[in-house]
């Protein structure tokens, strides 16, 4: 992960991370076998999530405002 960008609009701090991750995705049915994707297959996703958190606030915590997959 990276932070891409980092931003204040108000009083609201805005953090957008980049994520990249590789993903292998397979539905199975009951007997095992495999009704949907491919369980061999690995995907690379990109996912930039937007953060955001009040200046003011006291709380350490940041909100999941906004995520976007490329």
């Amino acid at each position: 992960s990276k932070i891409e960008k980092f931003e204040k609009i108000e009083n609201i701090y805005f953090a957008t991370v980049k994520f990249v991750s590789e993903i292998i995705s397979a539905k199975k049915d009951q007997t095992n076998k495999i009704i949907e994707g491919n369980s061999e297959k690995i995907k690379l996703v990109t996912d930039h999530w937007k953060f955001s958190k009040s200046s003011s606030s006291k709380n350490p915590n940041w909100l999941l405002s906004e995520i976007i997959s490329k």
